[in-house]
């Protein structure tokens, strides 16, 4: 947040103070957590996801690893740009390849690799994108983007286990193998595609103009039809209805904030 505030266009905050700060935190970030010998934090993240449910410790989930911390790493180091040197951007980037090497693929923290799909999917090649351009890195540009096109495609009828996960041709959104889940997993994969394709719309990896059309039905026929009065319906929110901070309200924001991006980088 401080980082976003530094590159407000009328902020006030863009100061020594203040970059001083962000680079205090990344450092302590990497020595103390994220980038501290990722090695045995995979070691400890594979012994833990084997536990059942009462002994789990719940600071050893894999998300946070692969996904909700080089999300908000890669993103600070992006608005810092010029403010941080390219060595310690790619020092701190380091760990984000033992933790989720692959832009295509999910749980590779606890040794149980398998395809992302859906908002998994897109957050992973987010991730995965973003280091790459921090790293000036052509070739895992290219393979994140490649990875995010295969999100385009529709479920097959006959899928079983989690290959039943993501949008249905006539416009259900499905998420842990059998629950109705536009309203939330549906809502995070259409943000983040909103937030990809500005970005690969700036790279000569350009998507497909397939991927337009798909998205326009999942639009149409997936979202729209579950918003009413300005509110997500709830029988598409799954367990995210009891999530004080997540209302039918906010989910109805998202969506309208993810549209407005795509104006722009949809043909």
């Amino acid at each position: 947040k401080i980082a976003e505030a530094m590159n407000h266009p009328k902020t006030t905050l863009k100061n020594d103070e203040n970059k001083k700060k962000l680079k205090d935190a990344l450092e302590w970030l990497h020595k103390n957590a994220y980038g501290k010998d990722p090695d045995k934090k995979v070691a400890d993240l594979k012994t833990n996801f084997s536990k059942s449910a009462p002994q789990k410790n719940t600071n050893l989930n894999w998300w946070d690893y692969e996904i909700g911390t080089p999300k908000s790493l890669t993103n600070t180091l992006i608005l810092l740009n010029g403010d941080i040197s390219s060595d310690e951007k790619k020092k701190y980037t380091a760990p984000i390849k033992t933790f989720a090497p692959k832009s295509d693929e999910i749980l590779s923290s606890v040794g149980k690799a398998e395809p992302a799909k859906g908002g998994n999917l897109v957050d992973i090649a987010k991730v995965k994108l973003l280091e790459s351009i921090i790293e000036e890195d052509k070739d895992m540009t290219k393979n994140s983007i490649d990875s995010f096109n295969k999100v385009f495609t529709y479920v097959q009828s006959n899928s079983t286990g989690k290959e039943r996960n993501g949008f249905y041709k006539d416009g259900s959104y499905i998420d842990h193998q059998d629950v109705p889940y536009t309203g939330a997993y549906g809502v995070v994969l259409l943000e983040g595609i909103s937030q990809m394709m500005p970005m690969i719309k700036e790279t000569p990896f350009k998507e497909t103009s397939q991927n337009d059309t798909i998205l326009k039905s999942w639009i149409d026929d997936g979202f729209m039809p579950l918003i009413y009065k300005g509110e997500m319906m709830d029988l598409s929110r799954g367990r995210a209805i009891s999530r004080e901070n997540e209302t039918s309200h906010s989910a109805s924001v998202t969506v309208m904030k993810s549209l407005l991006r795509l104006s722009d980088a949809m043909d």
